[in-house]
């Protein structure tokens, strides 16, 4: 399972993976980018992918995408904690509430995917 895949870095991730052979939960706060990305991967690899969409940020959403990845390929072995924003503004610029949010899907988002899967990678 990789978070904030529907582009850039996670992307790549997430490629990379499925050329290895991985089944890949490709997460994203974004469901067209997500499913863009699955289906990609699932034409150019041998390897299932799908498409998830999730805001990491919630606990309820993080939980409901594990419990869909799961459903689909089992326990999950592997987490990329990928899922990432910034405010390209000047200091002065950022609010507080831009900060929050930065801290919230960096932090929280990272917390609250690992928690979520920590107990299949213990038993694994």
């Amino acid at each position: 399972m990789i978070t904030g895949a529907g582009s850039g870095l996670g992307q790549a991730t997430a490629q990379l993976f499925a050329q290895e052979g991985a089944h890949v939960v490709v997460a994203d706060i974004s469901q067209r980018r997500a499913e863009a990305v699955a289906a990609e991967i699932s034409q150019t690899n041998a390897s299932r992918a799908m498409g998830l969409q999730a805001d990491v940020t919630q606990s309820q959403a993080v939980n409901a995408l594990v419990e869909q990845a799961k459903s689909a390929y089992g326990p999950i072995n592997i987490l990329v904690n990928n899922a990432g924003i910034a405010q390209i503004k000047d200091l002065l610029d950022i609010t507080p509430e831009d900060w929050q949010r930065m801290i919230d899907v960096h932090m929280k988002g990272t917390f609250l995917c690992t928690r979520a899967v920590i107990g299949d990678m213990i038993a694994a």
